[in-house]
């Protein structure tokens, strides 16, 4: 649930930010890859910065150039990007692998979800992102655990066979 809060003008608006994009008819067809230019991504940034705890939501992210104008847009106002919630879906894989390393280079912080995603045919791509999200980080802890375990059974059996080298060495003394 976002909360909602009320604007300079005194209108209520939720805390819950979607940039939005349109292509035109013909750019559709061709497959084309249309990006927010700079001006009008820093102007929407300003219009609607994000507050810390808020949740951003990019359907056709691209490279990220939407957070990046949100994230410059907090700083401008003293405002830290690391305690907004970034979500962003793309069609292209490389493009969110991109975003992806801006994510990092812009400092957007820990919570940001990224996956690759037809957002008009899938409505539910951030609850989709945010599980994969959760599982592979459960994997990911597994994978630690079991590494660190092997490490320990690896030192144990080092020390195992260097008490059993010493003790034959005694006997054959």
């Amino acid at each position: 649930m976002h909360r909602a809060y009320r604007n300079d003008h005194g209108q209520s608006r939720p805390r819950h930010h979607r940039f939005n994009l349109s292509k035109s008819h013909s750019a559709g067809r061709a497959n084309a890859q249309i990006y927010t230019p700079t001006a009008v991504a820093d102007m929407m940034a300003r219009m609607t910065t994000p507050h810390e705890g808020d949740t951003v939501q990019d359907p056709a992210v691209g490279t990220g150039g939407l957070f990046r104008a949100a994230a410059q847009a907090m700083r401008e106002q003293g405002r830290d990007p690391a305690t907004v919630s970034w979500y962003g879906a793309d069609i292209d894989d490389l493009a969110i692998a991109a975003c992806a390393i801006n994510s990092v280079l812009w400092g957007l912080g820990p919570r940001v979800v990224l996956c690759v995603a037809n957002t008009l045919a899938e409505g539910d791509w951030a609850s989709r992102a945010e599980a994969q999200r959760t599982e592979i980080l459960q994997l990911a802890e597994t994978i630690r655990r079991d590494k660190l375990m092997i490490h320990a059974f690896r030192t144990a059996q080092k020390i195992t066979d260097t008490i059993t080298e010493s003790a034959q060495a005694l006997d054959h003394e």
